[in-house]
């Protein structure tokens, strides 16, 4: 067997594991991922490439509209090929970006519920042996609860019918510029849901610089968390501000300890923020790059 394909193997090993209680000796717990959300005008195979040879093992794909994953434009021809191509680059695919806000207007909600369902057949299609999961963002505003929460929790348990009809996993992610900015509401929104294939997304940066901060969010989402993001938060005058790992103070030993001791097994996954990518001068292989160095010392110390 290649370097590339074991590393791909040993990297969907612990993307299948997460939901176990042990992995095998041989499986990494922390895997180093990227975002193809922050390279949306790169080719796939270009993208895959340059994340494959700066070390990355795993990629979450962008699906959504614009971008080359996007379930709706994606022909089964065109899904099949993605597969190859994805399987040929020795890189797993730990998750799929979806954009299926739970406050959505009656239209757009149905819209996307039929998006999900297309997302969980791309899902078994691209990995048939271990589908990643989808995530999300939630929607709404700061001081939307607790007036909207019965809206968000009738949604969510319509999700959770089409996650269980579909077989697919929809982690949910909390936002610090949305309506789920704490993420104890989260986790009783996740908890009340009451189903497995509901679960949640951690990113520090959305508690930087904020109290309770980034070990308080954590221990609220620790056992619910099946996928982590990570960007950072800098604070311009008041305003919050998305920048790369590495860039904005995070203390990446005390993120690597808070996943070890919470038990969390899996990707960890940058997102380049579009406050970043859609800046004059970004360059996504060089974000990549630079990004690697700050992941590699979460996952491996």
């Amino acid at each position: 067997m290649t370097a590339m394909f074991q590393t791909r193997r040993t990297a969907l090993a612990a993307i299948a594991a997460l939901p176990a209680a042990a992995l095998t000796a041989d499986t990494p717990t922390l895997v180093p991922a990227f975002s193809m959300y922050g390279m949306k005008d790169v080719p796939l195979a270009k993208g895959l490439d340059h994340l494959a040879k700066a070390g990355y093992r795993a990629v979450e794909l962008a699906c959504l509209a614009g971008w080359e994953a996007d379930p709706e434009t994606l022909s089964p021809m065109a899904v099949s090929q993605l597969a190859k191509l994805l399987q040929g680059s020795g890189l797993a695919v730990a998750a799929l970006m979806m954009d299926v806000p739970l406050d959505a207007p009656e239209a757009a909600f149905q819209k996307n519920q039929r998006l999900l369902a297309k997302a969980c057949g791309l899902a078994k299609s691209l990995q048939p042996g271990s589908p990643p999961l989808l995530e999300t963002v939630v929607g709404g505003k700061p001081g939307d609860l607790p007036a909207k929460l019965p809206l968000f929790q009738e949604r969510l348990a319509k999700v959770a019918s089409v996650l269980e009809q579909e077989g697919g996993t929809l982690a949910l992610k909390p936002h610090r510029m949305q309506a789920f900015d704490d993420a104890s509401a989260l986790s009783a929104l996740i908890a009340g849901a009451k189903s497995p294939r509901v679960v949640a997304v951690f990113d520090p940066s959305h508690f930087q610089h904020r109290v309770p901060g980034i070990p308080e969010a954590w221990k609220s989402l620790a056992a619910q968390t099946r996928f982590v993001h990570v960007k950072e938060t800098v604070i311009d005058g008041k305003q919050a501000r998305f920048v790369l790992p590495g860039q904005g103070g995070l203390d990446l030993a005390m993120m690597r300890a808070l996943l070890l001791q919470g038990g969390y097994k899996g990707p960890v996954c940058v997102e380049v923020s579009r406050q970043v990518w859609a800046a004059p001068g970004y360059d996504p292989f060089t974000a990549a790059t630079k990004s690697f160095a700050a992941i590699q010392k979460i996952v491996n110390g």
